[in-house]
């Protein structure tokens, strides 16, 4: 009970903070902000907090993703933006919120230094996420982790930054 009591205060502080953010800029502007900004902001946190427990969570589940970032950037990089984009959908799936486009997730993961090489498409994505997905019902998340660890090593085999 204690924890839940720790979280709702940080969701609390988190939220009125935003707001305050939100009444600083109508301040600075000197007028009102259309109320869809500070509603948009919202979603998107709620969207970048699934997204960053998501990645969480993959450390919990291979912590030696840290090492392989080390040693292989790239390869590392893939394993943890791709994983952490299926989590991410399936879970804002399950909550009702907001997905992202397997087309905005190929944008995204192109916009990484390390993996503008690459090649990966919407589709691809569709697939992986079909399989990952069917596995993640079944609660078998280290078996969907693998099949991301397969898939990038196959990606990254012949790109620049896989030294």
């Amino acid at each position: 009970m204690r924890n839940i009591q720790r979280v709702n205060r940080r969701i609390k502080h988190t939220i009125e903070r935003i707001v305050k953010t939100y009444e600083i800029y109508e301040q600075i502007l000197g007028k009102q902000i259309p109320l869809e900004i500070l509603e948009d902001a919202l979603a998107e946190t709620e969207h970048l907090a699934i997204h960053e427990m998501a990645h969480a969570v993959i450390r919990l589940l291979f912590p030696e993703i840290n090492t392989l970032e080390e040693e292989n950037i790239t390869l590392g990089e893939c394993i943890d933006e791709i994983f952490a984009r299926m989590l991410e959908r399936y879970v804002s799936q399950k909550i009702g919120s907001s997905v992202h486009t397997f087309e905005e997730h190929v944008y995204e993961l192109k916009h990484y230094t390390s993996m503008s090489d690459i090649e990966i498409k919407p589709e691809d994505l569709e697939k992986l996420y079909s399989k990952i997905s069917k596995l993640l019902v079944g609660g078998d998340v280290e078996s969907a982790l693998l099949i991301v660890i397969n898939e990038c090593k196959k990606l990254v085999k012949n790109t620049e930054y896989s030294r």
